[in-house]
């Protein structure tokens, strides 16, 4: 075959390819979104969150044993969605503590329990469940879904815990849909539900965040107060003490460390 036409057939090719056209917002998810992000402080700040860290303390609940809630500090950092990686540092016996540190980058997830000792690789549903985690934090903060890249559809205008609120479901190709939620009258996100993998019951079950207690961080109005459960039953309540936008998070901090990194 000659050159030339080798070089016509690849030219055919490349004007062929799709690129995926963004999808418009339509105008009451528009609306919807706007009212929610002044409310919370505006797009500026709430962008400057999707590369950020925040830190708080709360209780861990575990199936069946919900009478004995663990205590832990959090620390979560985020380049979202794609980096993200959280420590528990989970109160012990005789007030010890023991981290637990998970990270994902670009896909692959790692957990250590022992610092300075290295990390195991998480299995694919694992790091399916991180992934889906960070992109739930990515999601929350609103000013992504106005640029077209997700398909967004007005829910009806229900109650829940005598507030009335204004669903929103989010859907994205490669992750699961996403509710949410908004205070009608104040505009706040105050609900977040979607489908997780749970561990310990080897089931995707439902997972419903509650926000609560919003308070001034900042030039930010942000939920002090998170409320997770799973199934109806408590999984985590987390008091939140600071919100840190931050210009940069260097790719290694999200890197799975090695046996003698810090």
């Amino acid at each position: 075959m000659c050159s030339a036409t080798l070089i016509g057939m690849l030219c055919t090719m490349l004007l062929s390819v799709q690129i995926p056209a963004r999808t418009e917002v339509p105008r009451k998810a528009r609306e919807l979104l706007e009212k929610a992000i002044q409310a919370h402080g505006g797009a500026e700040g709430l962008s400057a969150l999707c590369i950020s860290s925040w830190k708080g303390r709360g209780l861990l609940y575990r199936e069946g044993r919900e009478d004995k809630p663990i205590p832990f500090y959090g620390e979560w950092h985020g380049n979202l969605p794609e980096q993200y990686r959280y420590t528990y540092s989970l109160k012990g016996a005789g007030g010890s503590s023991l981290p637990v540190t998970t990270g994902l980058l670009e896909g692959k997830a790692w957990r250590t329990l022992v610092t300075n000792r290295g990390a195991d690789d998480l299995d694919d549903k694992l790091a399916k469940e991180v992934a889906e985690e960070a992109h739930a934090h990515y999601v929350s903060r609103l000013v992504p879904l106005l640029r077209g890249d997700y398909l967004l559809t007005v829910l009806p205008i229900t109650k829940r815990d005598d507030r009335l609120i204004i669903g929103l479901k989010v859907d994205k190709p490669g992750y699961r849909s996403i509710y949410l939620f908004f205070d009608r009258q104040l505009g706040y996100l105050t609900y977040l539900d979607r489908k997780v993998y749970d561990q310990e019951l080897n089931a995707e079950i439902n997972q419903e965040t509650s926000f609560l207690n919003f308070k001034s961080f900042g030039k930010l109005t942000l939920a002090r107060s998170i409320t997770v459960r799973r199934g109806k039953k408590l999984h985590l309540e987390v008091e939140l003490d600071s919100y840190e936008a931050k210009s940069s998070l260097e790719r290694k901090f999200f890197e799975k460390p090695a046996d003698d990194d810090p």
